[in-house]
């Protein structure tokens, strides 16, 4: 009876500590914040570059394990100066899941049991920028909530996530 408690015990503590990923962020970093809280929260300054557009700035970071591409927007405050917000977290690893328990290497079956009766959902085809067409191998599995102002990306190849990106809800 102990013993049995005691692996129940370990393994919730391991549920509980593992990474993941909400509507809102991802292993505790939440889209919105700045630059200046998401380095508090890491204890370490973050070194942003501009990306190749030039509109936004990102770093890449390993918090608890999982690799991470976190994407800010600057403006200017007349009080604060120069604010750099987070504007995306993207992630390609298979050491974090959603917490429905969604990941790299699900399905598009998986996806959408998983989400098809509480979320907003749209499905399309990848748009290669590079190539200028639409690349049917290619999927964007979107999910939003009713009230929140974020969004899931997952991106699928083959009908498999390979990569997931949480960021803000552009619509209309």
């Amino acid at each position: 009876m102990r013993t049995s408690f005691i692996l129940i015990l370990l393994t919730s503590f391991m549920i509980s500590s593992q990474a993941q990923i909400s509507i809102s962020g991802m292993n505790g970093i939440k889209i919105n914040q700045t630059k200046t809280e998401v380095e508090k929260l890491l204890g370490n300054k973050l070194e942003l570059k501009p990306d190749a557009n030039g509109y936004n700035y990102f770093t890449e970071i390993i918090k608890d394990g999982v690799p991470l591409r976190l994407s800010f927007v600057k403006y200017d405050d007349e009080k604060e100066g120069s604010v750099y917000e987070l504007y995306s977290i993207s992630t390609e690893s298979d050491k974090i899941k959603t917490l429905s328990g969604i990941g790299t290497g699900n399905s598009l079956e998986d996806l959408w049991n998983t989400y098809k009766d509480n979320y907003n959902i749209s499905l399309y085809f990848y748009y290669d920028e590079d190539q200028e067409q639409i690349d049917k191998g290619k999927r964007a599995f979107v999910l939003s909530g009713i009230n929140e102002d974020t969004i899931i990306y997952f991106y699928l190849k083959a009908n498999k996530i390979y990569r997931i990106v949480v960021g803000l809800d552009e619509g209309c």
